[in-house]
């Protein structure tokens, strides 16, 4: 019994580092969107900064010692951190004969051996869960908890199917002082194994079980799902309040922007989200083409999401001649004026002329109504601040 234990906590051990690859899995897939995404917009030394810093990023995935063989580089580096993380220096000076007297099974199963054959509660309680024995993981969860809560919650979250989802419930009853960080892995968990109704229970429970959580928290966990859970991400996006929506990453917009996923963009904008930094490359993808200007259009009758002092916003729609679309942005109070002084030879000449036009009639209108305490706008400050 306890050598089974043993390999099976060696297994685990594999499907802690398998996880860090789904990981990097994700997190390329999110890469490549942004990739795209300024790509279209044509910010290539944006493109090349961002790329620099992929490379910077993936070296922390690399192992810090390197024998010559995968199985022995796992076997190493496992022990060391397992040095490291209970205080003790770990030195070695590490010699392997031809790599073709030993396979993984053999070295897996030798290093087994020499292993200490204790299995604590807490090791018991991870079987447990993945065992899916409910009556072994109530007796022995309480015992763990208070120490292994973000642990066990992690575990719970990632156990597919029905009994998952009640330890996860049966857990939370009890679970206090969750970390962020936990949470949100436990999250992830619960996305990538496709479990819908595990993630909507987590995220409703969210502020009540971890101290100053942040706001952003759902709409990060809505950004996670869609890569490879869209259905996901558009129940988080449904669930969220409109004040967990106002703080989401803006990146969230433009990922269903890349798809023309004009009902949830709608649904995200009706609930206050911002384009950020992000809205020109939105409005460069809306209108690239004339693709989907109405989507753009609309959006922006239904509530001002971009910020009237970003102009690159307003240079995408110029560039790709969506004239109507950029008369929207100057009825919420871009100026023109000052968007010219900044891109004096971008649009089409006639792009231009049609929006010199709609400008000289904001103005108009403007003095007529009274604006600037019965003083004209100024040519070059600008007219009405309508939107916001």
């Amino acid at each position: 019994y306890q050598q089974t234990q043993a390999i099976r906590a060696r297994i685990h051990e594999a499907e802690q580092f398998y996880a860090r690859i789904r990981g990097l899995k994700h997190e390329m897939r999110g890469h490549l969107t942004n990739i795209k995404g300024l790509a279209q917009s044509g910010e290539y030394a944006s493109l090349e900064d961002y790329i620099a810093k992929m490379n910077e990023s993936m070296s922390g995935f690399e192992l810090t010692l390197q024998t010559g063989n995968p199985v022995t580089d796992v076997i190493v580096n496992d022990i060391r951190r397992q040095s490291l993380d209970l205080g003790i220096r770990f030195q070695v000076e590490f010699h392997y004969p031809d790599p073709g007297a030993y396979d993984a099974f053999d070295v897996g199963m030798d290093t087994v051996g020499q292993r200490p054959l204790h299995v604590s509660d807490y090791d018991k309680a991870v079987l447990a869960i993945r065992d899916g024995d409910m009556g072994t993981f109530k007796e022995l969860c309480p015992k763990v908890l208070a120490e292994y809560a973000d642990d066990l919650l992690i575990e719970t979250a990632g156990r597919p199917g029905a009994v998952g989802r009640k330890m996860t419930m049966l857990l939370m009853v009890d679970a206090g002082g969750l970390s962020e960080e936990g949470y949100r892995m436990a999250c992830q968990k619960a996305i990538d194994i496709n479990d819908p109704e595990k993630v909507a229970f987590l995220l409703e429970q969210a502020e009540g079980h971890v101290e100053r959580l942040s706001p952003s928290f759902h709409g990060e966990m809505a950004c996670y799902a869609f890569s490879d859970h869209r259905h996901i991400a558009r129940k988080i996006i449904e669930q969220c309040t409109n004040e967990q929506i106002a703080a989401a990453p803006p990146h969230l917009l433009e990922q269903f922007a890349m798809d023309a996923d004009f009902r949830t963009m709608s649904m995200l904008v009706e609930k206050g989200i911002s384009g950020g930094g992000c809205a020109g490359r939105i409005l460069h993808m809306l209108t690239c083409e004339g693709r989907n200007s109405w989507m753009a259009e609309e959006l922006l009758r239904e509530r001002m999401w971009v910020d009237i002092k970003d102009y690159h916003a307003l240079q995408s729609c110029v560039q790709n001649g969506a004239v109507d679309v950029a008369k929207l942005l100057l009825d919420s109070g871009m100026d023109f004026g000052r968007y010219r002084q900044i891109y004096p030879n971008s649009g089409s000449p006639e792009a231009i002329q049609a929006l010199e036009e709609h400008w000289a009639g904001l103005q108009a209108q403007a003095q007529e109504q009274g604006q600037d305490q019965g003083e004209g706008p100024d040519p070059i400050a600008g007219g009405a601040t309508m939107g916001g």
